[in-house]
């Protein structure tokens, strides 16, 4: 039990680590944005995967509808 307790302590130590250099990068880069009379701005690095996921959602709501409008219209074998 006492290596969990270690492992998951120098886990922690170590995302710490990276999430202090993370947020000092961004703190940086609006100091220079707002320095240089710029508006700061953030940009999420999992907004492509989301608008990807959220494009293959309306893509299979598109074909569920083309496919029940022809359905509809043509009969069940086509």
């Amino acid at each position: 039990m006492n290596i969990v307790y270690t492992i998951g302590l120098i886990a922690a130590f170590i995302s710490g680590f990276f999430v202090a250099l993370k947020s000092m990068q961004i703190g940086l880069r609006w100091n220079i944005q707002t320095a240089n009379k710029q508006e700061p701005e953030l940009h999420s690095p999992i907004a492509p995967i989301i608008e990807s996921a959220q494009q293959n959602k309306v893509d299979k709501a598109n074909k569920y509808s083309t496919e029940q409008v022809n359905e509809w219209m043509f009969g069940e074998g086509k």
